[in-house]
C-alpha cells in the first residue's frame, strides 16, 4: 500500500506498536528506514504509554492487544488492518496473514477514494472464478 499511495495526500498508514518499552522513536526510525518508507507524511510509526496503546486498539479499534507470556513476544494480537475514513468512521477490518483480505482493503480503499476504475479489473475475475470453484459452481 505505501508503495501505491505514498505520494497521495489523501492516504495515510498509521502503525502502533505494541511493546512501547523496545520501540521507542529512535528504533521506529530505523524500522521505517529499513523498510525504505521516505517520508513521515504517509505512513507514521507511533509510540507511547503502553496502557493507552492497548486501550486505544481496543475500544477504538476493536482488536486485540493485550500481554501474554505464552505469545510470540508476549503480547496476544491479531494482525488486522483497520480501513478508517477521513471522519474517523471504522469501514473495514482485514486480516494481514490472508492475500485475499488485503485484496479486499485495497478494493475497499479504492472505493472510499472513488476510485474503482484504477483496481485491477483481472485480480476480480480471479476472485469471482475462485469464488465459483470453491462453491462448486453455485
Amino acid at each position: 500500500l505505501y508503495e501505491k499511495y505514498k505520494n497521495d495526500d489523501e492516504v495515510m498508514l498509521l502503525s502502533h506498536t505494541l511493546d512501547p518499552e523496545h520501540d521507542d522513536v529512535v528504533f521506529l526510525k530505523e524500522y521505517a528506514t529499513k523498510l525504505g518508507i521516505e517520508d513521515n507524511y504517509t505512513w507514521h510509526f507511533v509510540t507511547g504509554d503502553k496502557k493507552k496503546i492497548y486501550e486505544l486498539a481496543e475500544e477504538s479499534y476493536f482488536v486485540t492487544a493485550v500481554e501474554d507470556e505464552n505469545e510470540p513476544g508476549g503480547i496476544a494480537h491479531n494482525q488486522f488492518f483497520v480501513l478508517v475514513d477521513g471522519e474517523g468512521r471504522i469501514r473495514g477490518f482485514y486480516d494481514g496473514s490472508h492475500h485475499m483480505r488485503m485484496d479486499d482493503l485495497k478494493y475497499d480503499l479504492l472505493k472510499l477514494l472513488d476510485r474503482k476504475k484504477d483496481y485491477d479489473s483481472t485480480l476480480i475475475g480471479k476472485v469471482k472464478w475462485l469464488y465459483y470453484r470453491c462453491t462448486g459452481g453455485e
